[in-house]
């Protein structure tokens, strides 16, 4: 009987021992939070930029249609006094 409880005792007690080292191998609460609290300012930066540069893409996306819809309405007035050019033209023929 008492043979058995001495195993059991030294079971639990390898046991503990077994855990302790893999806690021991694991970092500190302290670097953890550390660690944690840089990754949290990287991720707040990171988003910074991206809105950021979404605001950059934004205005981009607005001048390129601006762009688009002025080169269309000059092609129209280009095409509409060509159109005036031939009409006169053929008056005059």
């Amino acid at each position: 009987m008492q043979l058995e409880k001495e195993r059991v005792v030294r079971q639990h007690k390898e046991e503990y021992e077994a855990i302790a080292r893999l806690i021991n191998e694991l970092p500190s609460r302290q670097e953890s939070e550390n660690a944690l609290a840089k990754l949290n300012g990287e991720i707040s930066t990171l988003e910074q930029d991206e809105a950021r540069l979404q605001g950059k893409t934004d205005l981009r996306t607005k001048q390129f249609h601006l762009l688009l819809h002025t080169v269309q309405d000059l092609q129209q007035v280009i095409a509409a006094e060509e159109e005036e050019e031939k009409a006169t033209a053929m008056e005059e023929d």
